[in-house]
């Protein structure tokens, strides 16, 4: 009968290693879009986030960062431009922001300056101590409508 308490201490274990990685303070942070400011529509389809946004609105765009810390940062790059590779792949496009407290960081220096009908993908991640974390990644479209 030796061999339940070492189950049950294997047991506990590996809940306490699961909560670490996936629920804890050691699990990867997921990236998400959770609002946008007025003049701005947020639009979710066929798994795709997009930001539909009149051409020379100013807008504001709210991330949340599941399993953030203090001091994360979120930044997006230019990925696509109207389906083609941007001319600024890899750069950073857009406004970022840095995480104070809780799950919700708000950038807000986005500018619709494109043409109507412009659509342009990007490809935003966390960045934690400098480091971009490559499980965070968030695809996101940005369209530019008339105003």
């Amino acid at each position: 009968m030796r061999l339940a308490p070492i189950a049950v201490v294997l047991l506990l274990i590996a809940a306490g290693v699961g909560y670490y990685f996936f629920l804890g303070p050691g699990a990867e942070p997921r990236l998400s879009v959770e609002s946008v400011s007025s003049g701005a529509k947020l639009v979710r389809e066929d798994g795709v986030v997009a930001v539909e946004v009149p051409h020379g609105t100013r807008f504001s765009v709210t991330f949340r960062i599941e399993h953030g810390k203090k001091g994360d940062r979120v930044v997006c790059y230019c990925e696509t431009l109207n389906g083609g590779p941007h001319p600024g792949k890899g750069r950073e496009c857009g406004s970022d922001c840095i995480l104070r407290e809780g799950e919700l960081c708000v950038s807000d220096g986005w500018y619709a300056d494109a043409p109507p009908g412009t659509e342009m993908g990007l490809a935003c991640y966390v960045l934690r101590d400098g480091r971009r974390i490559e499980g965070s990644r968030l695809d996101l479209l940005m369209r530019s409508t008339a105003p």
